[in-house]
């Protein structure tokens, strides 16, 4: 049928009229086509990576027992549609910081929300009021693999027989894609239907924005997909599903190509480079796409009569000398008919497939544009695609899920005979990995644009995080946006709604209190509690946005105590769990604390004695009793210290002993350093949501710095242990350089400490914490003994850029498991200034390169630029609100980009 008189059945008839999906039957997961068929439907997610056994169970898929002229459809589909992502992210925020600081928080959550939601339709980094010459075209988007199977039947529903086969067949391919980690899922009207919409009734305002649709029963699902005021234009190049409206977004063109020529030896998985330069990722399809790979299973042994046949003649003719010299081509088909002979012998099955690609986009123009970009990205890669001028309409109907059948397949003509091994390494099964949780925290994107959500309390181990980034890497700016997203965020999650209907509340400050899980309100916000040891004030400029927050900077005097004996007596915490080492709690899981923390004590302890590691067994063991002793002091008001303890150790009979109180006198009262843990101050208070402590000033003092970096820790565990209020807790230990590195074995303090912050990093889960190490070469994590400790007890790697030299010293000495390739990929991670940082998250069996991109109005929000805090604050003492000095300050910069005009009142 030609272009016209399409275009003329359309005007006529509906699109409905040229799909075959009837209905999907009651009783089974089945849906009914027409011309005698039934399909089956299933909504999967790509593979992330390439897993064992992964290629033999798709080779053996192929291998199904299908009745002859049944037709697969692999549809590898990346469309504008993060909307239920979007609002199961959401589930967790609203009203979780507190106090005032609970309008900054939902307003971050807003400024991310527009961000995200816009950036569908727009590339990720626009010049919004950032300089940006190098940002590409990025989209965000959905990944989805749809598997349909169309097979014929006698009649228009299945008999009995024909039922027991089909319940075999479908239950057989449902096992094995869920062995091949596609977390298949059943696809029923619904879900058919709003699969179809989001190809051919696209926009910010369609009917499927709020993540689904639902059928109606009353009339044919083929139907139902017409929309009224949608215009179809069939040209000679392309299709077009138009809107009469003036939303650039609900226009929709779309051009359809047909892989030619693919190379002759690839590797299973090598099919992933149609859809990103899975080394670099430079490359992309930047346009909503489709990969369709159709294969239909034919009569086998008609199929294999016509092969035998076409060997023969090629056997015959390739023996042939002359014929050989003006067809030297005959020599390869001969290896080939060779090598399909060796594999049907092995019992394989011969099948006809073809590869198509659609792109779409909002114009004609940008759509042609898509196409000659693919075939110029696809032609490095050396597959030919040709671009199908005359057949558009018809092959973007059969790209439907379960809209091919056999008269389409032959009239494509696009057929090649390939055994189903072959037809494995073409299945367009990977794609990015979308994260780890169904209510997540923390937004990344992938170089292909899918949208990335994780969380990293949601693991079958601990919580805790290595990162590694060189310095320009962007690590800072990385770990304050996951400060952020914890802060924002809450253990307690909330019914799902659109996120329209969120962002109103969230705007307003009017969110109701968060629900816990058994749908019981909860009046006290539970956003996460975050501590951060840093050296260099990276995040001073963050903690003084929030009112509930500490700036605790050790340059300054003394308005605390870090007394290590503090947090093992109640009478200064008045904590009700503490009394003493050989206190009568009952309870095995506060004596085991209390046993921690006195280990924790201990070692400080023979820190501050000893920076040389003079510190004998014997010492070790009176050190250890003495603690007791003194945590356990019988006098009224008596407030057990260093100095107490100090004082014990010179009353001791042996001299070893009363070398220790000695050495202990710089800490004790009026010694050098004893305002730092004296009794007459407070012990320092952790109550504040975040707080920062900064070590700066004591870097010429290394010994003072390491004894205080324990005090931080235990007195931080110690808040966390006594609090019990199930809040998610982080606690961030950035220039971990210093205390991780590598040791020459003779360093107590380096000793000490390991064997300290390897105990801590155990204890965190405990505590429901999430200890994050984060240090300029990922290489520094394996060391050192503590380094590969806490690399061991950290599910979570984040590697950022690396220098060349530290990925080849991780390689050489196999730090982490990882083929050669992998290897050389992590020297491509890169960070693009004003751009995006790009991390490599290897996590359980997933190892996925994310980029980290953050709108203009979030990077005002938390800025620490003092020209950008200067212009907001003075808004702010004019009377604007926080939000509107920071709208106020965008608009402006807009307007000095020649972006926007500015407006007069």
């Amino acid at each position: 049928m030609n272009n016209s008189r399409l275009a003329k059945e359309l005007e006529r008839f509906n699109l409905g009229h040229f799909i075959p999906v009837v209905d999907r039957m009651v009783d089974a997961p089945y849906f009914l086509l027409e011309d005698n068929a039934v399909g089956f439907f299933f909504v999967c997610n790509p593979s992330p990576g390439l897993y064992d056994n992964q290629q033999n169970l798709l080779t053996d898929l192929f291998k199904m027992d299908f009745p002859a002229e049944s037709i697969m459809q692999m549809t590898l589909a990346a469309l504008p549609d993060v909307n239920t992502s979007l609002s199961r992210w959401l589930r967790r925020r609203g009203n979780r910081m507190g106090g005032r600081d609970n309008e900054k928080a939902d307003l971050l959550t807003v400024y991310s929300l527009d961000y995200l939601t816009k950036s569908q339709y727009d590339p990720l980094k626009v010049a919004d009021g950032i300089k940006i010459t190098q940002a590409d075209d990025l989209k965000l988007r959905n990944f989805e693999l749809w598997v349909t199977v169309r097979i014929p039947i006698k009649g228009f529903s299945p008999s009995e027989s024909e039922s027991m086969r089909l319940d075999g067949l479908f239950k057989d391919l449902l096992s094995k894609l869920e062995g091949l980690t596609l977390s298949p899922i059943v696809g029923n009207a619904d879900t058919w239907l709003y699969s179809v919409d989001k190809i051919l009734n696209p926009g910010k305002n369609s009917r499927w924005k709020y993540g689904g649709l639902e059928s109606s029963t009353l009339m044919p699902l083929n139907n139902q997909v017409n929309i009224p005021g949608r215009k179809y234009e069939v040209g000679e190049d392309y299709f077009a599903s138009l809107s009469a409206d003036d939303d650039e977004t609900a226009q929709r063109y779309f051009k359809h190509l047909s892989m030619t020529k693919f190379p002759e030896y690839v590797n299973f998985g090598a099919v992933y480079e149609l859809v990103v330069d899975w080394m670099t990722g430079s490359k992309t399809i930047f346009s909503p796409f489709i990969i369709n790979f159709c294969i239909q299973f034919p009569h086998q042994k008609k199929i294999q009569k016509e092969y035998l046949r076409y060997k023969a003649i090629t056997d015959n003719q390739s023996k042939i000398p002359i014929v050989l010299k003006y067809l030297p081509r005959l020599a390869d088909m001969d290896k080939d008919y060779s090598a399909l002979t060796r594999e049907l012998e092995d019992k394989a099955k011969l099948l006809q497939t073809y590869m198509t690609f659609i792109v779409m986009d909002n114009t004609l123009e940008k759509v042609k544009i898509a196409a000659k970009d693919l075939i110029n990205y696809y032609s490095e890669k050396k597959i030919v695609v040709a671009d199908d001028s005359y057949i558009c309409f018809s092959g973007v109907m059969s790209a439907l899920p379960l809209c091919n059948d056999p008269s389409t397949f032959r009239d494509m003509d696009r057929g090649d005979v390939m055994t189903n091994t072959g037809a494995a390494h073409l299945a367009p099964i990977f794609g990015p990995w979308k994260g780890n949780s169904a209510n997540p925290v923390i937004p990344f994107v992938t170089r292909e644009g899918q949208l990335v959500m994780i969380d990293i309390f949601e693991t079958s181990a601990s919580y805790n995080v290595c990162v590694g980034a060189t310095s320009g890497a962007g690590k800072s700016f990385a770990a304050n946006n996951i400060i952020l997203n914890y802060l924002c965020s809450g253990e307690h999650i909330n019914p799902l709604y659109h996120f329209d209907d969120i962002r109103d509340l969230l705007t307003a400050d009017k969110y109701d209190p968060p629900l816990d899980l058994n749908g019981k309100f909860n009046a006290s916000p539970d956003g996460a509690q975050v501590f951060v040891v840093d050296i260099g004030r990276s995040y001073q400029g963050l903690a003084e946005q929030f009112e509930d927050s500490q700036f605790i900077d050790f340059g300054v005097d003394a308005t605390f105590s870090l007394n290590p004996f503090a947090f093992l007596v109640r009478k200064y915490t008045g904590d009700e769990s503490l009394e003493g080492l050989t206190g009568n709690s009952g309870e095995e899981s506060k004596e085991s604390d209390i046993i921690a923390q006195t280990i924790m004590v201990l070692n400080q302890l023979k820190l501050m004695a000893s920076s040389n590691g003079n510190i004998s067994s014997l010492q070790e063991a009176v050190m250890l009793r003495l603690i007791a002793e003194e945590s356990n002091s019988p006098e009224d008001g008596y407030l057990p210290s260093v100095t107490g303890f100090a004082k014990k150790c010179m009353k001791h009979e042996k001299q070893e002993i009363k070398d220790i109180g000695i050495q202990l006198g710089p800490w004790c009262e009026g010694g050098i350093y004893g305002r730092r843990f004296t009794t007459s101050l407070p012990p320092i208070n952790f109550n504040s949501r975040f707080i920062v402590l900064e070590l700066e000033e004591l870097k010429p003092t290394p010994h003072l710095q390491w004894v205080v970096l324990m005090s931080i820790i235990q007195a931080a565990q110690h808040a966390m242990f006594i609090k019990k209020d199930g809040r998610r807790r982080l606690f961030i230990l950035d220039e971990a350089w210093e205390y991780i590195g590598e040791s020459n074995g003779e360093d107590a303090a380096v000793n000490f400490f390991t064997k300290f912050l390897e105990a801590a990093w155990r204890r965190f889960r405990k505590t429901n914490c999430a200890g994050i190490c984060i240090t300029q070469s990922f290489e520094d994590f394996y060391k050192s003994p503590i380094g590969v400790a806490i690399a061991n007890n950290s599910p979570w790697k984040f590697i950022m850029k690396q220098s060349p030299e530290a990925i080849d010293s991780m390689e050489k000495n196999k730090y982490i498991s990882a083929s050669a390739s992998e290897y050389e990929r992590m020297k491509m991670i890169r960070t693009v200034k004003y751009v995006f940082s790009e991390i490599m998250i290897r996590f359980e069996n997933v190892q996925q390169i994310v980029r980290l991109y953050v709108d203009r109005k979030m990077e005002l929000c938390f800025t620490t630029d003092p020209a950008d805090r200067r212009k907001i604050w003075n808004l702010v003492s004019d009377g604007y609100t926080y939000a509107e000095a920071i709208d106020r300050v965008y608009e402006e910069e807009l307007v000095q980009l020649g972006i926007k005009t500015r407006q007069v009142a």
